[in-house]
């Protein structure tokens, strides 16, 4: 039978519409709860005895909080859950911040976010600077977190000494905002477990850049549709390094979804995560 009331008609298109809005909201909402994602990762190529040494190495990779100035309890809330953890190593991939155009006062956020991301400096740990914090004077931002205890640098080697042994890991400056400029692990890195990390995973694809690699800066494309994928990443590194774990026959590398948002607060097929990445020694054998 034909629909002859007009009104019937509007409601039975506008049922489907309003379930598929619901849903829509009620993903974004939970994808923005931040959860613990767990990773295995294979150890790089190195002497089998020092692999067998790191092999199970718990590191915590946190990238991308976007932190504003009425967001610093939920921030506090997920150092808390790291913590808990207790991972052997830290690596901050960068944007602690919000937009720096959001924010009333740039200098006390700056120190309230050190002082909050300082709580994490009981682990050996490593910092880079995100875009944003380029966006918002670099130099101050360095100054401030190595005030509050963070080891942060950018385009430089920090020597980590952990019982298992030494870690090298490689801090590059952000692709994205010009920062990054190449330097080569120091000598003394030889027979250590190397670990390179930036923000953008656009530097990790230096042709010089080789072995196990962390980044963040895409968010997963914060929006990625089903058989679409990321509508939007403002980044130079090829697709498939958009998220998750990406390798070729040069390097491993991993680029963590983040925390925050950015320009929208809408995330939808890319949950909100930290990712605690337990190292493996993988062999041939096993």
């Amino acid at each position: 039978k034909r629909l002859k009331s007009p009104l019937l008609k509007i409601f039975l298109c506008a049922v489907p519409l309003i379930i598929c809005g619901t849903l829509v909201v009620f993903t974004s909402i939970e994808e923005r709860r931040t959860r613990v994602n767990f990773v295995s990762l294979p150890l790089p190529q190195m002497k089998e005895i020092e692999r067998q040494r790191f092999d199970g190495l718990k590191v915590a990779v946190l990238g991308d909080v976007h932190s504003g100035e009425g967001g610093l309890e939920e921030l506090s809330g997920l150092i808390d859950k790291i913590k808990l953890r207790e991972p052997d190593l830290v690596l901050l991939l960068g944007d602690y911040i919000t937009s720096p155009r959001s924010v009333l006062n740039l200098p006390k956020l700056r120190a309230d976010i050190s002082e909050r991301l300082a709580r994490l400096a009981e682990f050996p740990h490593v910092a880079v600077l995100g875009n944003y914090e380029s966006l918002s004077n670099a130099g101050q931002w360095l100054a401030v977190l190595r005030r509050h205890g963070i080891r942060a640098i950018e385009n430089n080697v920090a020597e980590v000494s952990l019982p298992r042994g030494l870690v090298c890991v490689r801090g590059l400056g952000d692709s994205f905002s010009k920062r990054f400029r190449y330097i080569d692990f120091p000598d003394k890195c030889a027979a250590a477990l190397k670990i390179t990390i930036t923000h953008d995973p656009a530097g990790v694809f230096d042709d010089r850049v080789r072995g196990l690699a962390f980044a963040a800066h895409t968010h997963c494309g914060q929006i990625s549709l089903p058989l679409i994928g990321p509508l939007w990443v403002p980044s130079d590194a090829p697709q498939a390094a958009y998220c998750g774990l990406y390798t070729d026959n040069q390097r491993t590398l991993f680029v963590t979804s983040g925390v925050g948002t950015s320009i929208l607060p809408i995330r939808f097929g890319a949950p909100s995560q930290w990712d605690l990445v337990t190292l493996k020694a993988v062999t041939p054998d096993n």
